[in-house]
């Protein structure tokens, strides 16, 4: 008697076990369906388009199906760049990551426009992605960095298109009147607990490198930059963000305030996105960079990092039968006793 008992509740600890696996599966299933991305290049002024101009993918972030909508997760080593994902239409965000993945000479993929300013890349993971103009390109016209992603939320069909089109701004010529311009950074801290003694601030000339400065109590945590040429683009970063903070950016005329707060405060910690409902915009677009090499499927040859959905219809049958099964054996086992 004392096996049957055993076998019994063996039967209906696997029962829930298989169960409990396969909704905890269904709620962050990762998205498997191939998706593509158009990138139409024209000069925001003149409306030419700019062939020959070469953009390098980044591959930041794993897109989840959850009830809600769509979750993101950062891929490494993503994490570390203290970003936290609650606004993908943060126009800092990607001169952020842009500069991390820079500063860490992550992996990129790299394609170029045709004669009519267009470049495709099909075959694709949904996902987050950074999207950044190679060196060449940026000397020939100005173009800011920028995050897409896929799917997106189609509201008149209420359906998620997984083939989208992107057109970021380009402008040939960024003249300014006057000979210079200055931009200044205000460092704030939103945290109950100790702050570092000194954070470091990069200033960026069209996106790339061309200063830095600490900010500490001794300035203020304040700086300002004069007689910047207005033939380049300028921003400000902040270059590693301290362990249990997340950087956020605001921009007011000149001034860019860098607002660092403690991750256990309203913030998302980081590996984790924001859900996406359907209904709202969840950026411009996306692609997963590829080195151009295929595998035997035809897809591109990067590792994933996400599972499939297979495994969810599979496991909450197995689930739900197991549970059956268990049930009736212990109520076979009551009526026999």
């Amino acid at each position: 008697m004392k096996t049957k008992g055993y076998a019994r509740l063996i039967a209906l600890m696997m029962a829930f076990l298989m169960l409990s696996l396969a909704f905890s599966v269904t709620a962050t299933a990762s998205l498997s369906k191939d998706a593509s991305i158009t990138l139409n290049i024209r000069d925001t002024q003149t409306g030419v388009p700019v062939p020959d101009m070469s953009f390098r993918l980044f591959f930041v972030a794993t897109a989840y199906e959850t009830a809600d909508g769509i979750d993101f997760k950062l891929v490494p080593p993503y994490g570390e760049a203290g970003v936290d994902l609650k606004n993908l239409q943060d126009s800092s965000l990607p001169i952020h990551l842009a500069y991390f993945a820079a500063s860490r000479s992550l992996e990129f993929a790299e394609k170029s426009t045709d004669k009519n300013g267009v470049v495709v890349f099909d075959k694709l993971t949904p996902g987050l992605y950074l999207i950044v103009p190679s060196q060449a390109a940026e000397d020939r016209c100005s173009v800011s960095p920028f995050v897409v992603s896929v799917p997106e939320y189609d509201r008149e069909s209420k359906q998620w298109i997984y083939d989208v089109s992107a057109s970021p701004k380009i402008n040939g010529d960024i003249n300014g009147e006057g000979k210079d311009t200055y931009i200044s950074v205000v460092k704030k801290w939103e945290t109950d607990g100790e702050i570092p003694e000194s954070i470091t601030v990069v200033l960026l000339r069209d996106f790339r490198e061309y200063a830095k400065i600490q900010l500490n109590e001794d300035n203020d945590w304040y700086y300002r930059w004069d007689g910047l040429s207005k033939n380049y683009v300028w921003n400000v970063v902040e270059s590693i963000v301290p362990d249990g903070y997340t950087v956020s950016y605001e921009t007011s005329s000149n001034t860019v305030t860098i607002i660092n707060r403690d991750t256990e405060e309203g913030t998302t910690e980081p590996g984790t996105g924001p859900g996406i409902e359907p209904g709202t915009e969840p950026g411009e677009g996306t692609t997963r960079p590829s080195d151009g090499g295929e595998d035997d499927d035809g897809k591109d040859d990067l590792a994933d990092t996400g599972q499939l959905n297979w495994p969810v219809p599979v496991l909450a049958t197995a689930g739900l039968l197991l549970f059956s099964i268990g049930w009736a054996v212990l109520n076979l086992g009551k009526k026999e006793g």
